[in-house]
């Protein structure tokens, strides 16, 4: 186990899981069959008749060292350590990554660096789209709030006014009566549709389900 207590150790294991993902990259480009044969790298040419160059098996590794990097965020090998100390101390909290676990989750990453890729921006795309969908569920439902809101402060203006055209002789007392009664009744006639309503949007929110990034391990030391 490695510690990580500065900076500099989380830019290592950095660096040892591009490292890695590299040669797992590698070993991707050896695998794959050219010519009826495997065990083969292709060199860097240029493609005829255009502008492209095709670098060949650096690609391979290139794509390996990136997602060996980009697995860290879903999967980071690291352990949380807390040792609890003296009563009325504060626990101390250190992190530690197990080197072994992090060259084979390297090498095995590396080694499907495009497929892992192309897995990882999916999987982060259907996590901005929930998001964006969530901040879009919450407006309307603020929306909605806000329409009734603004419907009961309106209505005991209006009916005061058209009680005062209608009934020019009524008191003071019976044009609050008849504003608050109009106001009730008509909460009480909004709310089962604004229920219904934002029951509606709440089908449209996102499922919770599992973090994106899952947590290092916690372990408790004594």
């Amino acid at each position: 186990m490695i510690k990580l207590v500065q900076d500099v150790d989380y830019i290592y294991m950095i660096l040892i899981a591009g490292g890695v993902g590299a040669i797992g990259g590698l070993g991707a480009e050896l695998l794959l069959k050219r010519a009826d044969n495997t065990g083969t790298i292709e060199v860097p040419h240029r493609l005829k008749g255009t502008n492209l160059v095709d670098i060949g098996f650096p690609a391979s590794l290139i794509l390996g060292a990136i997602a060996a990097v980009a697995v860290l965020y879903f999967f980071p090998p690291v352990v949380e350590k807390i040792a609890t100390g003296a009563s009325g101390e504060q626990p101390k909290v250190t992190n530690e990554y197990n080197v072994v676990k992090l060259i084979a989750l390297a090498l095995i990453v590396g080694s499907a660096g495009p497929a892992f890729l192309a897995t990882a921006q999916s999987r982060l795309m259907s996590a901005l789209n929930a998001q964006k969908l969530g901040t879009a569920v919450d407006a309307g439902k603020s929306q909605i709030d806000q329409i009734v809101e603004s419907a009961k402060a309106a209505v005991p203006g209006a009916v005061q006014q058209a009680v005062t055209q209608h009934i020019p002789g009524a008191s003071a007392e019976t044009l609050k009566a008849v504003s608050e009664s109009a106001a009730a009744s008509l909460g009480d006639t909004l709310e089962p549709q604004v229920q219904v309503a934002r029951d509606q949007i709440d089908a449209l929110a996102p499922q919770s389900g599992q973090d994106d990034a899952p947590a290092g391990e916690r372990t408790n030391a004594a």
